[in-house]
C-alpha cells in the first residue's frame, strides 16, 4: 500500500477518526445516528483493529448512502447523505490526511479572510475550531472593513457547491497538495460510490462529496480555498471574506468591487462551480447590520433570562413573525427554543408551517415538548402533514413529534396515516419517512409478524432497518418471535443492522441461536466483547462477499479459498476490485476479470493432476483451442464464457492499440456488456465449483 493510503488506515488515524465523529457538534447529523454509534462503541477498538486489517489487505468494500431530502426556503430539496458508521470511520480518516497538508497552507488566513472549517489540528478533542468564534469573527471583519469607507458590496454564493465539485478538479488539488495520485483515486473511488444516484438501476456521478457528513466541509476546502489565492491584484482597493461558500466582497469604489466579481466568476467557472445570480446584487451599504447574518448578533435578551418569561416569548414569537412570515430566522428558532407549548402559539406555528415549510425541523421540536397534544391541534397537524407529501423529510419529523403524544382517540388516524406510507411501493420509498411510520406503527404492535419480519430482513435500506429496530416491542411479539427475529438480524450484510441488532440481543437477554460462523464479523466482535462467544468464526470471506454482490448469492457458496489455492490471497483485491468496476467501467471490470481468470485456471488444471492437459500460467488465451480439447469437454459454460470474455480483452482501448484479428482499432468497452455476462459467469463458478475434484 502507498505511503499516503497507509498513513490513512493507521489504526491511530483511525481512532482518531471515530473520536471526532463522537465530538462531532453537528447534533442533526448525529441524530441519525445514535443507536449506531451506540452500539458501534461497544467493541469500538476492536472494530477499529478489524477495519485496519481489511483497509490494510485492500478488501474493504463501501456501502451505498441512504438519502434524504430536506425542504429548503426555495421550495427545492437539499440532498442529505448518510454513511454507515464504518464509512464515515474511513472517510474522516482519508479526510484527517488531507488537512493535515492543507492547514501550513491556510493557516495564516484563519480568522483573517476565512472564517468557516477551520482546521484544530491532530490534538484537538474536535475536527473544526469552534464555528461560533469563526462566525462571530466573521462579523466583526465585515464592520472593520466597512468603518474604514468600504461601503459597497456584493455576496458571492456559490450554487449546489457540493453537489458541483467535480472529483477530477478535486483531485487536481489534492496532487497540488502533494498526496499521492493513488490516494486522490481512492477518495474519489468512494465518494463515486457514495454520491450515487439511489435509484434502482443506479446512476454513478463523477462530482459531488456527500453533504452531512463531517469530512466534507474539509475537503471542500481544498477547492475553495483556490479563492483565497487566485484573486485579482488589487489588495488595497477592495476586502474578501469567506464563510465556507459564502464569499462576501468590500470596495470603496463600485468599479473596483465589478472587477472582482468579473474575475472571481471566471474563476469559478475555470473550477466548474457558478454563483448564484440572483444573490450576485453590488451596492452601497445602507446599514452594516443588515449585511451580517444574525447568528453573529448578541444573543436574544428575552431567552436569555434566567426562567423566560412565557408571555413574553410569544409576544416576542409574534413580533418575528408578522402576518406569519419569518424574515429573521436565525432568531426566531432561538426563542422558540426555550417556549412551551400553547395552543394560541402552536395554531400560530401552523400557519407558519403552512407558508415556511422549511422551518419545519424548530417547530415541530416545540411540538415535541407537548405531553399530549390537543386533539384539535393534531387535526390541524394531520392535515398539515397530509398538504406536504411532497416533503418527505418534514413528514418524517411530523410524525417523529406527534407520536406517543396523541389522545387515544387520535390514534387511529395517525396509525392509517402511517400505514399507507410503509404500504407505498418499494422503490418509492423514502428511508427516513419510512423510519419514522415504522416508528409509529411498531410500539403498538399494529403490524403482523411477517410483515415485521419482511420489512426488517430484507427490501430497505440499511439505515432505515437499523433506525426501525429499536422500535420493536419484545412484549408485542412475544419473547421467541423477538429473538428470532434479532438473530436473523444478527447475520445481516450490514455492520450497523448487525450491531443494533447485537445490542438489542444483550439488552433483552437473548439467546444466540444461529450459527456463530453466519454471523457478521464485526458483530461477532461486539458479541465476544459482551461474552456472548468465546472466538470470532467463520463467516465469509472478502472474496466470497464481492463475488456475492456483484453475480448474485448463488455463487457465495463456492469455497473460493479451495478453487485458486496458493492464488487465493492474491485474488481478494482482484475481487473487490471488479465488484466495484462492475458498477460502472466495464473496460476495467473486463481486463482484470481476464487475469482473475487466469489465476483460477492455473488452480484448477493443478487440481486435476493433468486430465485437462497443461496449462502455462500467463497465457490464458492458449487454453481455448477448440471444442474438443479436454477442458471444454468436461467445463463446457466455464469454456465459452471465459473464452468470450477473453476474446472481449482483446478488443479492450486498455489491452492494445488494435486487434490482432481484425486489425480494427480497440475501444471502451459497452457497460451493457457487464449486465449481459454477468449470469454466464455465475453459471461457469457454479460449474466449476461442482465438477473439480
Amino acid at each position: 500500500m502507498i505511503r499516503d493510503l497507509r498513513a490513512a488506515f493507521e489504526i491511530d488515524n483511525l481512532r482518531r477518526a471515530w473520536r471526532w465523529l463522537n465530538t462531532n457538534p453537528d447534533a442533526q447529523y448525529k441524530s441519525y445516528f445514535r443507536n449506531i454509534y451506540r452500539a458501534y462503541a461497544i467493541s469500538h477498538d476492536d472494530n477499529l483493529r478489524d477495519l485496519h486489517n481489511r483497509l490494510r489487505r485492500e478488501v474493504y468494500q463501501p456501502t451505498h448512502a441512504a438519502k434524504l431530502y430536506l425542504p429548503k426556503k426555495s421550495g427545492l430539496q437539499r440532498t442529505y447523505t448518510l454513511l454507515t458508521v464504518e464509512d464515515q470511520i474511513v472517510y474522516q480518516a482519508l479526510v484527517n490526511i488531507v488537512a493535515d497538508r492543507l492547514l501550513p497552507k491556510v493557516r495564516h488566513r484563519y480568522y483573517k479572510e476565512v472564517f468557516g472549517h477551520l482546521y484544530a489540528g491532530k490534538r484537538s478533542r474536535f475536527f473544526y475550531r469552534d464555528w461560533r468564534k469563526g462566525y462571530q469573527r466573521f462579523g466583526s471583519a465585515i464592520r472593520q472593513v466597512y468603518t474604514r469607507g468600504f461601503v459597497y458590496t456584493a455576496s458571492f454564493d456559490l450554487t449546489a457547491c457540493y453537489d458541483s465539485i467535480d472529483h477530477t478538479v478535486l483531485s487536481h488539488f489534492l496532487t497540488q497538495l502533494g498526496l499521492q495520485k493513488e490516494f486522490s483515486q481512492r477518495l474519489c473511488e468512494y465518494l463515486r460510490h457514495w454520491t450515487a444516484n439511489p435509484a434502482e438501476k443506479r446512476i454513478y456521478q463523477g462530482h459531488g462529496i456527500p453533504q452531512g457528513p463531517l469530512s466534507s466541509g474539509l475537503l471542500s476546502e481544498t477547492v475553495l480555498s483556490h479563492f483565497d489565492e487566485d484573486r485579482p491584484s488589487k489588495p488595497r482597493s477592495w476586502r474578501y471574506f469567506r464563510y465556507v461558500d459564502d464569499i462576501r466582497f468590500f470596495a470603496k469604489r463600485e468599479p473596483d468591487l465589478r472587477e472582482m466579481l468579473v474575475e472571481m466568476d471566471l474563476l469559478s467557472k475555470r473550477l466548474g462551480l457558478f454563483p448564484q445570480s440572483g444573490k450576485v446584487a453590488i451596492h452601497r451599504i445602507a446599514n452594516i447590520a443588515d449585511e451580517i447574518k444574525s447568528v453573529s448578533r448578541p444573543p436574544e435578551p428575552t431567552a436569555m433570562m434566567p426562567a423566560p418569561n412565557q408571555n413574553r416569548i410569544q409576544q416576542r414569537l409574534k413580533q418575528l413573525s408578522p402576518r406569519y412570515k419569518v424574515s429573521n430566522e436565525t432568531r426566531f428558532k432561538f426563542v422558540l427554543g426555550v417556549a412551551e407549548p400553547s395552543s394560541a402559539l402552536s395554531d400560530r406555528l401552523i400557519q407558519i408551517l403552512r407558508l415556511q415549510p422549511h422551518l419545519y425541523i424548530s417547530i415541530f421540536n416545540y411540538f415535541g415538548r407537548y405531553l399530549q397534544i390537543p386533539i384539535r391541534t393534531y387535526r390541524d397537524l394531520a392535515r398539515l402533514l397530509r398538504a406536504n407529501g411532497l416533503y418527505p423529510a418534514f413528514v418524517a419529523a411530523g410524525l417523529r413529534a406527534i407520536r406517543g403524544r396523541v389522545n387515544p382517540t387520535c390514534l387511529l388516524d395517525l396509525q392509517k396515516t402511517a400505514g399507507e406510507i410503509i404500504a407505498a411501493p418499494r422503490g418509492k420509498r423514502n428511508p427516513e419517512l419510512f423510519a419514522a411510520a415504522m416508528s409509529v406503527m411498531l410500539p403498538d404492535g399494529r403490524l403482523p409478524w411477517a410483515d415485521v419480519v419482511r420489512l426488517l430482513t430484507r427490501g430497505e435500506d440499511w439505515w432505515s432497518r437499523a433506525d426501525t429496530l429499536p422500535h420493536v416491542q419484545i412484549t408485542h411479539l412475544g419473547r421467541p418471535s423477538y429473538e428470532s427475529l434479532v438473530n436473523q438480524l444478527l447475520t445481516d450484510a450490514s455492520t450497523d443492522v448487525g450491531l443494533v441488532a447485537a445490542e438489542a440481543l444483550s439488552v433483552n437477554a437473548l439467546g444466540i441461536s444461529v450459527s456463530v460462523g453466519k454471523i457478521n464479523p464485526v458483530v461477532q466482535l461486539a458479541l465476544k466483547a459482551m461474552g456472548y462467544i468465546r472466538v470470532r468464526r467463520g463467516g465469509l470471506c472478502a472474496l466470497s462477499m464481492a463475488m456475492g454482490q456483484m453475480l448474485g448469492p448463488g455463487v457465495k457458496m463456492i469455497d473460493w479459498k479451495s478453487l485458486f489455492g496458493n492464488h487465493y490471497k492474491y485474488n481478494i483485491g482482484k475481487a473487490v476490485r471488479l465488484r466495484a468496476y462492475s458498477e460502472g467501467d466495464a473496460t476495467a471490470w473486463v481486463n482484470l476479470l481476464d487475469t482473475f481468470h487466469d489465476d483460477l485456471l492455473d488452480s484448477l488444471f493443478a487440481q486435476e493432476a493433468g486430465a485437462l492437459g497443461t496449462y502455462v500460467h500467463g497465457n490464458l488465451g492458449g487454453v481455448f483451442s477448440g471444442p474438443n480439447c479436454r477442458f471444454c469437454k468436461k467445463y463446457p459454460l466455464t469454456y465459452r464464457t471465459f473464452g468470450e470474455i477473453h476474446k472481449k480483452r482483446l478488443e479492450s482501448i486498455l489491452s492494445h492499440s488494435v486487434t490482432r484479428s481484425t486489425g480494427k482499432r480497440t475501444r471502451f468497452i459497452e457497460y451493457e456488456y457487464i449486465d449481459k455476462t454477468k449470469p454466464k459467469l455465475a453459471m461457469a463458478y457454479s460449474e466449476i465449483w461442482a465438477l473439480c475434484p
